[in-house]
């Protein structure tokens, strides 16, 4: 085997890692994405849980309320589903 030929080899098992190195980065930037979303998703249901609780307790009806919440916790579900 000349010498031409390993390099070329060399090179070419470089790329391969330099790839799947890029790959795996990628994967971890996402993964980093969906958790933080999914810790938005949990605060969300808290909040939304704790209103609902805390106005059913006092026997109150604040419906506007209520309704803003189900909207911030839809659109984080949106949020969530798109990535």
């Amino acid at each position: 085997m000349d010498f031409n030929k390993i390099k070329e080899m060399g090179l070419e098992y470089a790329e391969k890692g330099k790839n799947a190195a890029l790959d795996l980065a990628e994967k971890g930037k996402t993964q980093a994405l969906i958790v933080n979303e999914q810790g938005k998703l949990l605060k969300a249901q808290r909040q939304l849980g704790a209103l609902v609780y805390s106005l059913a307790k006092g026997k109150e009806e604040n419906q506007p309320l209520v309704d803003k919440y189900i909207e911030i916790y839809s659109w984080i579900m949106v949020m969530a589903i798109l990535y």
